[in-house]
């Protein structure tokens, strides 16, 4: 593989080894980057040109550096912006799905991913390549076709934290998948209303009450809810104090 990546055989063949190593072996980033390269300069680019596949330079080929933290830490978040940064930016190129074929692709990779990321919730490298795929439908498909991806993936992290409430890598998945569907972009709106009814309903169940990353996430929820509430001083109080009354015992 590694011979007919650097020859730019950027196939399907070369996809399904790649899909066979990381089945194995989801920790080898250098592979999700070898994967990247052949959606971008290989099927994205045959999908909007039928003529040849793309035979760009890889000197701008996108890495897979960042790391989606806790967010308990104030360090090495992964922000969609982040994302957004590693993918080139040729808009001549670009296919907006109108035959749903770009659509199509990037659908059946991120439900490729999904039972490797049941096998390994915890892998940076997965819940990584996972956002890239949908900041590529971001770029490449229509906001109201782009916005359905993300309104899955908000189910999906939900699933994975049914699992595991605890799994900081779901957290801070979840609140970036959120703010995407706040984003103009993708003529969202607040949703600040229903993942603080999430999270307290998250804290009121089974472990709740020790589970930092829910707390956390509802700590930074508070202020923009009685912003947008209007909430005065004294409102603002009263929220506070009526909070202590309806912590779980």
């Amino acid at each position: 593989m590694p011979g007919q990546v650097a020859e730019r055989q950027y196939t399907l063949e070369v996809l399904e080894l790649t899909s066979k190593l990381l089945k194995k072996n989801p920790e080898y980033y250098t592979i999700w980057n070898v994967r990247r390269r052949l959606l971008i300069y290989g099927l994205f680019s045959k999908l909007s040109d039928s003529s040849s596949l793309s035979t760009e330079s890889q000197n701008t080929s996108p890495t897979a550096t960042t790391k989606i933290s806790s967010e308990n830490s104030s360090s090495s978040t992964v922000t969609s912006s982040s994302v957004s940064n590693t993918t080139p930016q040729n808009h001549s190129s670009q296919n907006h799905g109108k035959n749903g074929t770009t659509l199509d692709l990037i659908k059946a990779d991120l439900d490729w991913l999904f039972p490797i990321m049941i096998k390994y919730p915890k892998c940076y490298w997965i819940w990584n390549y996972r956002l890239w795929l949908l900041q590529q439908a971001n770029e490449r498909l229509e906001p109201d076709v782009a916005r359905e991806l993300w309104n899955r993936e908000l189910v999906l992290v939900g699933k994975m934290l049914v699992r595991d409430s605890r799994n900081f890598h779901g957290w801070g998945y979840r609140r970036i998948v959120v703010s995407e569907l706040e984003s103009a972009k993708l003529n969202g709106k607040s949703m600040v209303e229903s993942e603080f009814e999430y999270t307290t309903k998250v804290i009121h169940g089974d472990k709740g009450l020790s589970n930092f990353s829910a707390w956390h996430r509802r700590s930074k929820l508070i202020p923009r809810l009685l912003d947008e509430r209007n909430a005065d001083d004294a409102t603002r109080r009263r929220f506070l104090d009526d909070g202590k009354h309806h912590l779980p015992t």
